[in-house]
């Protein structure tokens, strides 16, 4: 009986092995895009549970100290914001997740490592003093609130008692400095046009937003556009920082 070399039943020509190559790239073609939005979904989850997180120690705080959030404090000679503030109060810890993993950056790194790390690695606070709803000018020595170490310490605060509505005043959220080279992650923002820190739109050109009630939601440029009293009408777009204005 004639044996069946196993080798020359099996082999494949060329044509079929490059069938099959581009059945594998159209498939790969069609399931990377799913397993990146997949991805990106699981970033922005991950972004509204640290921005909770970040609403409800800025609330605890608040509950010390007679309705205060802190906005600024010192460090030296430094301005450091509202994160930096809570940490070297106790308030929150380096292990907290403190920036949306779209933008995160040396995220092992402590704030205690260093006051440029401070600077540049949470999620930006909304500051624009000329409110009614800011106070400024505090001290340790007022017994209101401890923004640093150092009986010096000066900073600002939201004053909760005088927002009449919580829900719809913006304390923190995805920001970064278009500024920058290149774009990063910003401390603060506010709208105004000149300023390159900005609220960022990097979820599906949207931001995560904290707001004064402590609930998080996430909003696009139409709506920050109008949303009074902090009316947005520039944006960082992407998580490469492309300056956006809101027309």
């Amino acid at each position: 009986m004639k044996r069946t070399n196993m080798s020359q039943c099996c082999r494949f020509t060329l044509i079929e092995l490059l069938v099959v190559i581009a059945i594998i790239t159209i498939l790969a073609a069609m399931l990377l895009p799913a397993l990146q939005q997949a991805r990106e979904r699981g970033k922005a989850a991950s972004c509204v549970s640290a921005l909770k997180q970040y609403a409800q120690t800025s609330m605890i705080y608040s509950n010390d100290y007679q309705g205060m959030v802190p906005v600024t404090g010192r460090e030296g000679s430094t301005t450091i914001y509202t994160w930096a503030v809570l940490e070297k109060n106790g308030y929150a810890n380096a292990k907290m997740q403190r920036l949306c993993p779209t933008l995160a950056v040396d995220a092992e790194k402590g704030l205690n490592a260093t006051v440029a790390i401070a600077r540049n690695n949470t999620y930006g606070t909304w500051i624009f003093f000329n409110t009614p709803w800011i106070a400024t000018g505090y001290t340790l020595a007022d017994d209101i609130k401890p923004f640093c170490a150092g009986a010096a310490a000066t900073g600002s605060a939201y004053v909760l008692h005088r927002i009449k509505h919580p829900s719809n005043i913006i304390f923190f959220g995805d920001a970064m400095n278009v500024n920058a080279d290149p774009p990063g992650p910003a401390l603060h923002f506010n709208g105004n046009t000149n300023n390159g820190a900005r609220l960022a739109l990097i979820h599906s050109e949207r931001a995560n937003i904290a707001y004064a009630d402590g609930h998080v939601a996430s909003k696009g440029w139409r709506d920050l556009k109008n949303n009074a009293p902090q009316a947005f009408k520039n944006f960082a777009l992407g998580k490469e920082g492309t300056n956006f204005a809101a027309l």
